[in-house]
């Protein structure tokens, strides 16, 4: 068995029911069990948790590129042809905005990528 642990908790967990060894990457925030913190980070922080909270702001409506979410996110290097983000992301609109035809909080940036926006 394969794992990623997203979720420090849930590291903590997996360690302690005997499953360590089937972990293969964990999040940046994970430190313990101290093997835990051995394993490759698959999550890295976008957002400085210690910024102003206009920094914050700015720096969560920045747009991610397309390739960058298909390599973080999924693994998959920059010249991969596939529908994998398109269609996350509209599972994402159809749950989140209040017309998914018309998105207003997960905006495609044509030839670039997407923007998450906090406005209605």
């Amino acid at each position: 068995m394969r794992i990623c642990s997203l979720l420090p908790s849930a590291t903590e967990i997996l360690y302690a029911i005997g499953l360590g060894d089937s972990v293969l990457g964990v999040s940046h925030e994970c430190d313990f069990p101290r093997d835990a913190a051995t394993k490759p980070a698959l999550l890295r922080p976008r957002v400085d948790p210690q910024a102003a909270p206009a920094e914050i702001d700015r720096q969560v409506s920045e747009i991610i590129a397309r390739g960058e979410l298909l390599q973080t996110v999924w693994g998959y290097t920059s010249d991969t042809e596939t529908r994998t983000l398109d269609n996350f992301i509209v599972r994402l609109r159809r749950y989140f905005e209040p017309n998914p035809g018309k998105p207003v909080h997960f905006q495609t940036m044509r030839g670039v990528g997407y923007r998450f926006s906090r406005q209605a």
